[in-house]
């Protein structure tokens, strides 16, 4: 006999039921892990409405084989088991199906009918499920490995230096997922997953010393999976002061290049036009621009330039002691050279000093 074990089958005559419902938890192409010896309980019950009956249901099970058998039956509430071999077996209505002491020959997939009539009319569904051992996290050398990543995150105002575990090849079943061990011995999650590794970000201020991850196997169900013993616990990454300045100094480096980049495109430093003067950083300061061989200030009226992050007054970085040369600017970001953007006639303004402009291009790493 063969059976559609993954087609959901609703086969209604006249007017169809549909008071009834199927007990929480009962999903197609559920997936359930457990060991051999266990019991588990698959919640396929109907629970009808009104003059609903549920008046015949059938379980089939199908190996990794590929071979199909019925092993239950319910009719007219008679339950009842074909086979010797599935004495195991037990249905009640507000349950499910429990089948217990598993064995070997029991991890394959489930499938289930039900006829639901009410007077004259019927329905039949049907659902399928899989039950199957626990499957461990795998790498390619059966090995965990823990490191620090180059790069940090930029979080509530905040960098934070970034520890990877893993290089997967496999994440296995949901029973396992990565811890970590901090210097003082707390136990951590990892905050998310990136590509094949467990992430942990770390808080500031950082504790230094030594961390390690490992494989945490937090369900009952997992017990029976074989995880090599050089995969249950990492290698320690030592992390301190030194380390955590060379992450952020990749950072600022990249940033360096990024910010005169952008800068470059609206106001061409490579051409000696533009400065930033009195910043605590390179790519912040007091606004400068050259104009006839003559250096002066921006007044902040109406200032805006999509490339740049922050825009601050004179507070930030100072006044400024020479000619307010431009006014009024406003740039689209298209731009190749500042004096390019909207602007007053050079020279020609209604500002004072304390209306100077100071940008800062990169203002996460200005904190």
């Amino acid at each position: 006999m063969t059976f559609a074990f993954k087609i959901l089958i609703i086969v209604g005559f006249l007017s169809a039921c549909s008071g009834y419902t199927w007990l929480s938890g009962a999903y197609n192409g559920s997936v359930y892990y457990a060991c051999v010896g266990d019991s588990i309980t698959f919640p396929w019950a109907v629970i009808p409405s009104g003059t609903e009956r549920v008046t015949d249901m059938e379980w089939y099970f199908r190996d990794n084989d590929g071979n199909s058998e019925t092993i239950a039956t319910y009719v007219d509430g008679e339950f009842s088991v074909p086979h010797s071999s599935h004495q195991r077996l037990f249905f009640a209505e507000d349950v499910g199906l429990t089948i217990s002491n598993l064995t070997q020959e029991d991890f394959g997939e489930y499938f289930v009918r039900a006829d639901i009539r009410s007077g004259s009319s019927f329905e039949t569904q049907a659902l399928y499920t899989f039950l199957r051992q626990p499957d461990p996290p795998r790498t390619d050398d059966n090995l965990l490995h823990a490191r620090m990543l180059p790069g940090a995150v930029y979080r509530s105002g905040d960098w934070h230096v970034q520890l990877a575990c893993g290089r997967f090849s496999s994440w296995g079943s949901s029973s396992f997922s990565v811890k970590w061990k901090t210097p003082s011995g707390r136990l951590l999650n990892s905050d998310t997953s990136l590509n094949s590794n467990s992430i942990l970000m770390l808080t500031n201020p950082i504790e230094e010393g030594s961390y390690s991850c490992f494989i945490d196997i937090h369900e009952p169900a997992a017990r029976c999976a074989y995880v090599p013993p050089n995969m249950l616990v990492s290698n320690e990454v030592h992390v301190d002061t030194c380390s955590i300045n060379q992450v952020l100094y990749t950072i600022v480096k990249q940033a360096n290049k990024d910010i005169i980049s952008s800068l470059q495109q609206v106001f061409v430093l490579g051409n000696d036009t533009v400065r930033l003067v009195n910043g605590n950083k390179p790519w912040n300061g007091r606004l400068e621009v050259k104009y006839n061989d003559t250096w002066g200030t921006v007044c902040d009226d109406s200032f805006g330039v999509s490339n740049t992050p922050e825009v601050h007054g004179n507070a930030f970085y100072g006044q400024g002691t020479l000619p307010i040369l431009l006014d009024e600017v406003a740039c689209s970001g298209s731009e190749t050279n500042i004096f390019d953007c909207r602007h007053n006639v050079v020279g020609q303004h209604d500002c004072s000093h304390s209306e100077d402009v100071g940008v800062d291009c990169l203002p996460a790493l200005s904190v």
